[in-house]
């Protein structure tokens, strides 16, 4: 079971939102997701908060790949 923590967004019984990093979450217990929603930097200069979405296209592929 997750324990609260400030990045769980929103909680019921049978849901849990998080909104953390997925590379580097510690949060959530293997074999426990049943969807994950997310959008991506497309790498198409689009201006976000914490990503620079202008990386050279080898960065990028190895961003996707993980």
């Amino acid at each position: 079971m997750l324990k609260d923590n400030e990045k769980v967004y929103f909680r019921t019984e049978d849901i849990v939102i998080i909104n953390d990093d997925f590379l580097i979450t510690d949060l959530i217990p293997e074999e426990s997701v049943d969807l994950i929603v997310t959008s991506p930097p497309y790498n198409v200069d689009i201006r976000y908060e914490s990503f620079r979405d202008n990386i050279p296209y080898e960065k990028y592929l190895e961003f996707t790949e993980k």
